[in-house]
């Protein structure tokens, strides 16, 4: 697993879904918005893309990420930096370069890389995954309609 020269690192889909199937200790981070989630995400991923509103409010105060996270996970956040790595996930982001037009997600990155030395972003992004390993994902069984996200 390679580190890039910017902050945080890039994992590969292939990498995420070993580490499922190993029970690696690792937290998934699912940035995309409720609504996306509750219609399919990766396995053992928690949402912390919320809606427009809940974005917004994290953005202005970073300083809660931390405990949303811990409260969340049910993990102190001492306990996640000992974690093999802190997976941050959007719909398709191949690379840092290509989230710089995305605030919420270049917060997240750089918050969460702050505070989880092991932070990573996942290459590929949930589309990614979903198009490799079909079987580490939830998918809602009946779609309401515009939940044709992806």
């Amino acid at each position: 697993m390679g580190k890039m020269a910017s902050p945080v690192g890039l994992v590969t889909v292939h990498e995420v879904a070993h580490w499922l199937r190993t029970n690696e200790k690792i937290l998934i981070l699912d940035a995309r918005s409720f609504m996306e989630y509750n219609t399919s995400h990766i396995g053992k991923s928690v949402n912390i893309g919320g809606d427009r509103v809940f974005r917004r409010k994290l953005c202005e105060f970073p300083i809660v990420l931390s405990s949303l996270i811990s409260t969340i996970v049910g993990v102190p956040a001492s306990d996640i930096r000992e974690f093999r790595g802190v997976i941050l996930y959007d719909q398709f982001s191949d690379d840092q370069d290509a989230l710089r037009s995305n605030v919420f997600i270049s917060f997240l990155l750089s918050t969460l890389s702050s505070i989880f030395p092991n932070t990573l972003l996942l290459k590929g992004g949930f589309l990614g995954f979903r198009a490799a390993y079909p079987d580490l994902c939830w998918e809602h069984s009946e779609k309401l309609p515009g939940e044709e996200y992806v």
